[in-house]
């Protein structure tokens, strides 16, 4: 089951309760509980508030019960997890070049990304 639609159900909401949340349309909304598009930027932002779990929960990439409590990252961070995340998910020879263009392009998530780096490495 769709992480989105289970945590709808978990909260008692409907689809349009959380466009109206969001501030997304009905038919957006609809995409994310059908797969067919991953919520991202501020949505992906307003949806873990609003569920209060991290964003890599909604992403599927962090299971809820595995989530830290109380989700309390700052929106640096969370970023840097998304990317972090998006990387994992490219072909093992794309990973290395992707990661050094982000250092290069975002260079205050370096920081985040070589603590990742060296934690993987031991």
């Amino acid at each position: 089951m769709n992480i989105v639609k289970q945590l709808m159900a978990t909260h008692g909401l409907r689809q349009i309760d959380i466009a109206e949340s969001v501030g997304v349309s009905r038919p957006t909304v609809s995409d994310w509980v059908r797969n067919r598009k991953d919520p991202t930027g501020e949505n992906l932002r307003n949806l873990s508030e609003l569920f209060s779990v991290d964003p890599l929960v909604i992403l599927g990439a962090l299971s809820p019960e595995a989530q830290r409590v109380p989700h309390d990252d700052s929106p640096k961070t969370m970023e840097a997890k998304i990317l972090s995340t998006c990387i994992d998910k490219m072909p093992a020879a794309d990973r290395e070049r992707a990661l050094a263009m982000i250092k290069l392009t975002f260079p205050q998530y370096s920081d985040f990304f070589n603590e990742a780096e060296n934690s993987s490495n031991v």
